[in-house]
């Protein structure tokens, strides 16, 4: 393992090994699909909401009832980058 990341991540500095754990819940709202998930990033707590449905209008109502609305839509890469201090975050 070592040699690969010596060969890989030795070749192209913009790329970092970075520790991830995840551990998530689901649940059921309404005609969504929801997901609760703790996530940690190199000793980086972080807590994420997604909600997933066909119909908009019910994504659009669950966040309200949840109180996310006007909370930023963050993806994780953005997200690493940004507990990383990287650029383009």
């Amino acid at each position: 393992m070592d040699q690969f990341l010596d060969e890989v991540i030795g070749v192209d500095r913009r790329i970092v090994l970075v520790k991830i754990s995840k551990e998530r819940h689901r649940y059921s709202i309404y005609a969504c699909q929801a997901e609760f998930a703790a996530v940690t990033v190199n000793n980086a707590p972080r807590h994420t909401v997604a909600v997933e449905s066909t119909e908009p209008e019910a994504v659009l109502q669950v966040i309200e009832q949840l109180g996310l609305r006007g909370l930023l839509n963050t993806s994780y890469v953005r997200a690493i980058k940004q507990i990383l201090a990287m650029p383009g975050a």
